[in-house]
C-alpha cells in the first residue's frame, strides 16, 4: 500500500510529529506496510524523527518539485495527508493550506490530521476527509489502518461533494466579500 502526502503542507510547529507518531503506533500493530512520501519544504526535524522513531522504511523524504510534476504525483496516490499545527491556548487553528485546494481539485481522500477548526469544517464539508484528532497516535494509526484496509474501497467512503469547489471561485469569493461589505457598512 502506498500512501503520499505530496506537497507537503509544511506547517508552523508540530504538524507532521504528530503523523510521525501515528505512523510508529501503525507500525507497532504489524500491520501492512504503508509509505507516506513528502516533498517540499520539509523540515529537518521531521527527518530526524524518522530515524529517531526507525520509519525509514515507511517515510521517504524529497525536497521541492515543480508544480505540475507535483499535481501529477498528487493525481497518483492512494490518500493526501494534511497536518496543521495545533490552535494557541482556546484558539483554535485557522489556516485555510493552499494545499488543501490542491488535494480537493485531485478528488482522492484526505486523511486530515487537524484539531476542530474552520479547516476542518471546510475538509468536512468536502466529503473527502477523515479528521482524526493530531493528538492522538493511536488515533491516527487507526485511521492509517482503517484506510489501509479499505483501500479498494476508498473511493465509495470519500467524494467530493458537487459544487463545494464552486464557493471559492473568484466570482462566488467577490460576492462573499461584497455581502460582508454591505452588512458592515448598512
Amino acid at each position: 500500500m502506498d500512501y503520499r502526502s505530496t506537497s507537503y503542507n509544511n506547517p508552523i510547529g508540530k504538524g507532521a510529529h504528530f503523523l510521525l507518531q501515528g505512523l510508529k503506533a501503525y507500525s507497532l500493530m504489524g500491520q501492512a506496510k504503508v509509505v507516506l512520501k513528502m516533498w517540499g519544504s520539509v523540515d529537518p526535524a521531521y527527518s530526524s524523527q524518522r530515524l529517531d522513531l526507525n520509519l525509514q522504511d515507511m517515510v521517504e523524504i524529497s525536497g521541492f518539485i515543480p508544480k505540475k510534476e507535483s499535481l501529477q504525483k498528487l493525481a497518483s496516490c492512494d490518500v493526501q495527508v494534511l497536518t496543521l499545527s495545533l490552535g494557541v491556548d482556546e484558539f483554535p487553528p485557522f489556516p485555510l493550506p493552499g494545499k488543501m485546494f490542491d488535494y480537493f481539485h485531485v478528488g482522492k481522500p484526505i486523511l486530515a490530521l487537524v484539531e476542530e477548526s474552520y479547516c476542518a469544517e471546510v475538509l468536512r464539508e468536502s466529503g473527502l476527509a477523515l479528521i482524526v484528532d493530531p493528538k492522538s497516535p493511536e488515533k491516527v494509526a487507526s485511521a492509517i489502518k482503517w484506510m489501509a484496509d479499505q483501500k479498494e474501497q476508498l473511493g465509495n467512503h470519500f467524494q467530493l461533494k458537487k459544487g463545494f469547489l464552486e464557493r471559492f471561485g473568484r466570482e462566488a469569493m467577490v460576492d462573499t466579500m461584497a455581502q460582508l461589505f454591505d452588512e458592515v457598512l448598512s
